[in-house]
């Protein structure tokens, strides 16, 4: 009996430690593909790691690009605005100019008109005394 309950004992513990090593395989299986599913992250980490330095280039040449051909037109804008500006000032000189040879004229001629008159009327004195 004594015998018997001591083989009942080391059976169950063979059993338990039957169960324990089925259960070690397992966790070993789950720990080797959750290892491979660890590694397959970290690489698809270090694609998107890459794909973001990538992207970040594209935008950085992106931004200068963007910056040097908004200085350009800056510039070009301001050297139109100068240009229009000296072309109106230029304008408004010829106009200007127009405006005094016009008053001139007039002048000229209403002098001119004086004078005939004054002609007249020192010839017509002239004519009386």
């Amino acid at each position: 009996m004594e015998y018997r309950q001591k083989n009942d004992t080391l059976t169950g513990l063979l059993n338990e430690y039957q169960g324990l090593i089925l259960e070690n395989s397992e966790l070993k299986k789950e720990l080797s593909v959750n290892s491979l599913n660890v590694k397959n992250l970290q690489n698809d980490l270090k694609i998107k790691d890459i794909e973001i330095n990538e992207a970040k280039g594209i935008l950085a040449q992106s931004n200068k690009k963007y910056t040097e051909k908004f200085e350009f037109l800056e510039q070009k804008a301001t050297i139109d605005i100068l240009n229009i500006t000296a072309k109106l000032d230029l304008e408004k000189e010829r106009a200007l100019i127009a405006t005094e040879k016009e008053y001139q004229n007039k002048l000229q001629i209403s002098n001119e008109q004086y004078n005939t008159k004054v002609k007249e009327l020192l010839d017509q004195l002239t004519i009386k005394n």
